[in-house]
């Protein structure tokens, strides 16, 4: 039996429905949109990083594929580093 395509109804819960603006320390911002266990993040250069879940029961986490790019959330604030330079700091949802 075929399957049904995929309409954009049923893939609404995976686009907007989860996209997040952040404001960070220095006037930074970021946009980021969470999709299972992959957190696609937007910066204002125009780069786009994905990023793979990695969080504890203790700690929000993503990381990507080489560990050089680290999304961590610490209290009501989400910091990102990169190659080990905390490059957004105190980013919080708008």
């Amino acid at each position: 039996m075929p399957q049904d395509p995929i309409s954009e109804i049923q893939g609404a819960a995976i686009g907007e429905g989860n996209e997040m603006t952040f404001t960070c320390a220095a006037g930074k911002s970021m946009t980021a949109i969470f999709t299972r266990d992959i957190l696609a993040l937007t910066l204002p250069d125009g780069r786009q990083i994905t990023l793979r879940d990695s969080s504890t029961p203790t700690q929000v986490r993503y990381l990507n594929t080489h560990a050089s790019v680290e999304l961590r959330g610490v209290g009501d604030d989400v910091f990102l580093k990169e190659n080990g330079v905390d490059t957004y700091l105190a980013c919080r949802p708008d």
